[in-house]
């Protein structure tokens, strides 16, 4: 008797017993948030930033013209960020983009400042100070408190 009720289960009827752990929905019933997570993370992120290179030596009107093309990516980048699921990421990675642009836009204008200086700089002391160049009728400098 006792080897009547050993009888052995082929692996079939064991995954048909275990049915639902087994099966693809069971799997995607798990793994369906974490695919539509990941996907809305890609939308997530800022619109496309149309790329263009700044020049090698800029004047002080094409550094105006460059950040008032900027501000209004930037604004554009905004107002397409709203149209998505994950607005902070979006407007986030935007601001990080504006930010570069507006770096490399000031370290130009730091560089023209200081080849102005320069300029100024060279023409002082190139040109020869013009006598009487004090101021008329001002008392001699003494040093002794009034």
């Amino acid at each position: 008797m006792k080897r009547l009720l050993s009888v052995k289960v082929p692996w079939t009827a064991k995954a048909s017993a275990l049915g639902h752990r087994l099966s693809l929905g069971y799997w995607l019933s798990f793994l369906l948030p974490f695919l539509l997570l990941a996907g809305l993370s890609a939308c997530s992120f800022a619109p496309s930033w149309p790329s263009w290179s700044l020049p090698d030596t800029m004047t002080r009107q094409q550094i105006e013209h460059f950040r008032a093309r900027e501000e209004e990516r930037l604004q554009n980048a905004f107002r397409e960020c709203y149209q998505r699921f994950a607005v902070n990421d979006c407007r986030r990675e935007a601001m990080s983009r504006h930010n570069e642009v507006q770096h490399r836009l000031r370290t130009e204008e730091l560089r023209l400042n200081a080849l102005d200086r320069q300029e100024r700089q060279r023409k002082l002391e190139a040109s020869p100070p013009a006598e009487g160049s004090g101021l008329k009728g001002a008392p001699p400098a003494t040093g002794a408190p009034r």
